[in-house]
């Protein structure tokens, strides 16, 4: 499994929103297994995340603390 990086969720979603003038206004959802069983709408905005091995399937997410740095941080949550 292959995790795509910060850049390069900005960088694909960049291509999509300029192949045509109205992608950027399209909602984006997700879907709740690899499968695809079933799907979501992304309802926060992304944000900073830390959860505790982040190349384990089953992601188990972790309190960085009270003031944290760059450092405690190991993905972005899309919701």
């Amino acid at each position: 499994m292959v995790n795509i990086t910060l850049n390069q969720l900005i960088e694909k979603l960049t291509e999509i929103k300029n192949q045509h003038k109205t992608f950027g206004d399209l909602p984006i959802i997700y879907s709740v297994d690899d499968e695809g069983n079933d799907y979501h709408k992304i309802l926060n905005a992304p944000g900073l995340f830390k959860v505790k091995n982040i190349e384990e399937r089953f992601l188990i997410p972790v309190h960085p603390g009270e003031n944290p740095s760059a450092k405690d941080f190991n993905c972005v949550i899309i919701n």
